[in-house]
């Protein structure tokens, strides 16, 4: 190994454990996530920090846990004092954020980053400055450039939902843009020591995407708990969530309604395109 090899770490957003044949999975097509798998150390015993996001991007940056890190809610910052992967690098190492980040003004860099590119403009409401409201993410700008005009007024700014951002081809989706992005950086810098954080934010909701009829909704089998009560000592949580679902109270992923979660079809189409953007990450 070199003195001072590089560093990449790319993170997939809500991605399953089971969707790569690490894992047995045998139906979703993902032959560059599954092909690194071979030459990698997979951990089968792991568990994740937190169950939301920003808590859990809190400890992946830092080490510490949630409640010592002190983001243990979505969309709270990590506080100055903690020290991240960045502050333990060498001076010569060249660090850089692609992607959603989650942990407070998305769109501004942060942290002792070198260099950041952005995806995210739906937490806007949390920014800690009035005038970061005037930046909108890279993501944003590559569509405009691209002939897209956005779909949302956000604090006075035009910006693309996810709903209108996940029905483009895949060439302009978040997960090709990332690939294409850290495609340009790891060329450009290859002959210097660099940490790169390549954040890819499918196959998070809404389930959408250019590869939503790659699976046959029909072959899929709903999950063993499908329409199963939790046992009684699961988290109460655990219990008002299945409740809503079995109640077919509708999923609704950014406003998005998507009808009876209690019926069987709906489930096998939501699936579907769940599995569409796991291949879709693959690809980029």
């Amino acid at each position: 190994m070199p003195e001072s090899p590089n560093l990449i770490f790319i993170f997939t957003d809500q991605q399953r454990a089971d969707t790569l044949s690490c894992y047995g999975n045998r139906n979703i097509e993902a032959p560059n996530l599954n092909a690194l798998s071979q030459r990698s150390f997979v951990f089968d015993n792991a568990y994740v920090s937190a169950p939301v996001c920003t808590p859990s991007r809190g400890t992946l940056l830092s080490g510490l846990w949630p409640h010592t890190h002190r983001a243990v809610e979505n969309n709270i910052p990590l506080p100055s004092d903690v020290k991240t992967i960045v502050d333990l690098l060498p001076e010569n190492y060249l660090k850089a954020y692609h992607g959603k980040w989650h942990l407070g003004d998305e769109v501004i860099r942060r942290e002792g980053f070198d260099e950041w590119v952005s995806i995210e403009d739906q937490y806007r409401d949390y920014y800690s400055d009035e005038k970061y409201e005037k930046v909108l993410s890279d993501h944003c700008n590559f569509l405009k450039m691209n002939g897209f005009v956005p779909d949302k007024v956000s604090k006075g700014e035009k910006v693309f939902s996810r709903a209108y951002a996940a029905t483009m081809v895949e060439e302009f989706t978040k997960a090709q843009f990332l690939a294409s992005q850290a495609e340009q950086f790891i060329e450009k810098n290859k002959h210097r020591p660099f940490a790169l954080y390549i954040n890819i934010f499918e196959p998070h909701p809404p389930y959408d995407g250019p590869l939503n009829d790659l699976y046959d909704p029909a072959d899929i089998p709903v999950p063993p708990t499908f329409l199963k009560n939790p046992p009684d000592n699961a988290s109460r949580m655990h219990k008002l969530r299945a409740e809503a679902s079995l109640g077919g109270q509708g999923f609704d992923p950014d406003r998005e309604v998507w009808g009876d979660t209690a019926d069987e079809d709906l489930w096998r189409d939501i699936i579907a395109r769940y599995w569409g953007n796991v291949t879709l990450v693959d690809r980029a």
